[in-house]
């Protein structure tokens, strides 16, 4: 072996900040080419030959799949006892951003107000569940995810209270705020996340609304105060480009556009330690057009002009004005809506498509982008292990094309949805496409879901690149068994 040179690089080791760069300053070493491959193969990826191409590429493709794999710190005091100093405080300075897989932690549900769930400590203190994933993100395991995606239902009760106060010009009283609760425990777990360049992490959260945050006050204003709340607070929402948010970082695009009704859509592109990540941000919770009759045999727009009524005596304590037959109303609405959700036009996934086709790109994909539709419904029956299409999600189907519409490709790989405080997971007929249904981290869980959940839940995906270049990923399931978060199951799910 050969010692590299101070005059074998542009620039001294330290300063290297991705794989390309280090690459372009040492590929022309033909001796560390050859240390690189034997290096890689006492790592355990015996796959690794001499390339035959494109040096530069072939050596920033093996720094980074070396540091998906979380072997970037090994190859460094490797290639430091193989002679070439430099070359290992290059590799050395890479791995606090480019060592470990991507990791996207998945919430729903978490339901701040009067049924997110209240711990008690050892000390003998109350505090909110939500503080245990806290301490959980900020604890000696180091789980600092690159993404954090929350399936909808960040609250009970969307602020309505204070919403119908403010709707009749009274004064806001001292009832506290869920949104603002959800702000204070998202800039809360922001903190807790990893460095991923010049991207903040605040626009690494991406957030769609649920059907308990919107404020059904019969205003056409539904999802006020969430957008106030959530979104103007800078995490991504549907909403993203509507506020100009396009092209404010590097690092990511950003794209929103409505349909005929004005449903937005955001879909958003990063490429994080070579992955190329696309997100959806979809609405399932606009129940507006022609909606279906309730078991009554009233149009759910007249039901839901009675619950109007109903939230209003709601959001005054007024409960004993509630009428026994409009809370039965109330319960109807819930199961109808329910059993029709997502009530999604097949425009509004014409956006869908047409979107994605300018962020994502157009078929064939690229082999290290992986594609994630965030809906706070499911598109697909989750439990029961069927793959039945929710009524409604047909919709999807037809725009995103599972089969030849678009070659044989589908449109996503992962369906991430929450809304039904179970977690269950399903593989679609289209093979490389699932369905992921998380269970609530912080509230009331289901308690007629099959399979029978086994408490609180959130989900852990970890993304990695093959040797052919292609997304690998798996779900790890965390659950709460009355004292700390652990780990459940593990399935590969890319």
């Amino acid at each position: 072996m050969v010692q590299s040179e101070p005059g074998d690089m542009t620039f001294p080791g330290s300063s290297m900040s991705n794989p390309r760069e280090v690459a372009e300053n040492f590929s022309a070493v033909r001796e560390l080419r050859q240390a690189v491959v034997d290096t890689a193969h006492k790592l355990g990826m015996r796959w690794v030959s001499y390339p035959r191409g494109d040096d530069v590429e072939w050596l920033a493709k093996i720094l980074t799949l070396i540091g998906l794999r979380g072997k970037m710190r090994s190859m460094a005091c490797a290639m430091e006892r193989a002679g070439f100093p430099d070359f290992a405080r290059a590799v050395q300075s890479l791995a606090e951003e480019w060592e470990g897989p991507v990791r996207i932690l998945h919430f729903s549900d978490i339901h701040f107000g009067p049924h997110h769930h209240k711990l008690t400590t050892p000390s003998g203190r109350h505090e909110l569940m939500s503080a245990s994933i806290i301490d959980w993100l900020e604890g000696p395991t180091a789980h600092r995810p690159d993404f954090v995606v929350i399936s909808g239902d960040l609250t009970w009760q969307a602020d309505v209270r204070q919403r119908w106060r403010t709707a009749h010009g009274l004064p806001l009283d001292d009832s506290p705020s869920e949104f603002g609760a959800v702000v204070e425990f998202l800039n809360r777990v922001s903190r807790s996340m990893r460095s991923v360049g010049n991207l903040v992490p605040h626009r690494r959260i991406l957030v769609v609304p649920g059907n308990h945050d919107a404020a059904w006050l019969g205003d056409a204003q539904e999802f006020q105060s969430f957008q106030n709340a959530v979104h103007k607070t800078k995490f991504v929402t549907p909403y993203t480009a509507r506020y100009k948010f396009t092209d404010l970082e590097p690092g990511m695009v950003a794209k929103t556009r409505s349909d005929a009704d004005g449903v937005p859509v955001g879909v958003v592109k990063y490429n994080i330690r070579g992955v190329e990540l696309v997100f959806a941000l979809v609405m399932t919770d606009f129940y507006e057009g022609s909606l279906p009759a309730s078991p009554r045999g009233q149009s759910l727009a007249e039901v839901h002009e009675r619950v109007c009524k109903a939230r209003e005596l709601a959001a005054r304590n007024e409960w004993a004005s509630i009428t026994e037959d409009e809370l039965k109303e109330a319960i109807e609405l819930v199961e109808v809506l329910g059993r029709h959700s997502p009530l999604i036009s097949a425009s509004y996934f014409g956006s869908v498509t047409r979107l994605m086709g300018n962020v994502a790109g157009h078929m064939p994909f690229p082999s290290n982008q992986v594609r994630f539709c965030v809906s706070h419904a499911p598109m697909v029956q989750v439990l029961g292990a069927t793959s039945d299409v929710v009524a409604g999600g047909h919709s999807l189907y037809r725009a995103c094309g599972w089969a030849s519409d678009n070659g044989g490709e589908p449109m996503f790989n992962a369906l991430l949805s929450g809304h039904l405080h179970a977690s269950g997971t399903v593989r679609l007929t289209h093979p490389g496409v699932i369905a992921i249904s998380q269970g609530t981290a912080t509230s009331i869980v289901h308690p007629y879901a099959y399979p029978p959940q086994r408490g609180n839940s959130f989900g852990e995906i970890t993304l990695g690149l093959n040797e052919e270049w292609r997304v690998v990923g798996r779900l790890i399931e965390w659950r709460w068994d009355g004292l700390t978060w652990q780990q459940g199951g593990r399935k590969k799910i890319i």
